[in-house]
């Protein structure tokens, strides 16, 4: 569950960009920025959706992102 709560970064070749979510933009961006790559805010990245199986049963999870619930479980 916490994985998928967790803050976002994505970079990719072009645009040659580094976007963050603001709870790691506020960690990184400085750092980033320092060592030559461009950085800007993203309000939100990827939606993500996970499933656990621990000894007691499923367990399934949903980024906040969605304002949802986990589909298909």
């Amino acid at each position: 569950n916490a994985a998928v709560q967790h803050p976002r970064l994505h970079h990719q070749w072009q645009p040659d960009v580094a976007w963050l979510e603001a709870g790691v933009y506020r960690e990184l961006s400085a750092s980033l920025a320092s060592k030559g790559h461009t950085v800007r805010e993203s309000r939100g990245l990827a939606v993500s959706q996970a499933i656990r199986w621990p000894p007691s049963g499923i367990e399934p999870a949903s980024a906040p992102r969605k304002r949802g619930q986990p589909a298909g479980y």
